[in-house]
Order: C-alpha cells, then sequence, then structure tokens
C-alpha cells in the first residue's frame, strides 16, 4: 500500500512537471504549464474585465475622509478611511479569484485522474 502511493506521488510530480510516464506532451498544455497559464493569462483577463468606475471609486475615497475626520479638519489621510477603502477593493477581487482557484483545482483534478488511469 506504502508503495502504491509513493509510485502515486512519483507519477503526480512528473505529470505537474510535464515529464509524466509517456514523455512531454507535444499537442497542448498540462499540469504546471497549464496551471501557470492560468494565473498568467486568465486571471489578469478576470482582472480587468471588471469594470472600475474611477468617478465613482474617487467620490467613496471622498467620502470615506470626510465621515472619518468628521468636523475636524485634517491634514492627512486617515488609516481607518484608507483601510475601508482597501477592503472594498479587495472584496471585489474576490469572485475572480475563486473562479482561478476552481480551475486549478479542475487542472490538478484532471492531472490526478490522468495519473490514476495509468496505474
Amino acid at each position: 500500500m506504502l508503495q502504491m502511493i509513493q509510485h502515486l506521488q512519483q507519477y503526480f510530480e512528473r505529470a505537474i512537471e510535464g515529464s509524466g510516464a509517456d514523455g512531454v506532451n507535444t499537442m497542448e498544455l498540462s499540469g504546471r504549464a497549464k496551471i501557470n497559464r492560468l494565473f498568467h493569462e486568465r486571471f489578469p483577463y478576470e482582472i480587468v474585465k471588471m469594470e472600475i468606475d474611477e468617478k465613482v471609486l474617487r467620490k467613496e475615497i471622498a467620502f470615506a475622509i470626510r465621515n472619518i475626520h468628521g468636523i475636524r479638519v485634517g491634514l492627512f489621510t486617515p488609516d481607518m478611511a484608507f483601510e475601508a477603502i482597501v477592503k472594498t477593493q479587495i472584496g471585489r477581487l474576490r469572485e475572480p479569484s475563486l473562479k482561478c482557484i476552481d480551475l486549478v483545482v479542475q487542472e490538478l483534478t484532471n492531472v490526478v485522474r490522468s495519473v490514476t488511469e495509468k496505474m
């Protein structure tokens, strides 16, 4: 049983590296190359696809700064205003990130499936 698990681990590593039992695939991307493409091409595409209205963002920043200052007049931007705006912007990245994670999990599942079929 232990040897089977070790063989599975070795085959999985080779498949991820792109040098599986069948040699190097010359017809399509696989393993690490496909995951790399997801992070370097697909994820940036999903982020660029998001619509960001700069006027609305500037308005949100201005309101956050004014609300934090209250009746006082401050010279510097308060940390709380910065944190509030950054949290909302990071929250907008959640959907594209989850989409990318799903694609990576799907690719890893495909690699495991192909490795176990060859055993």
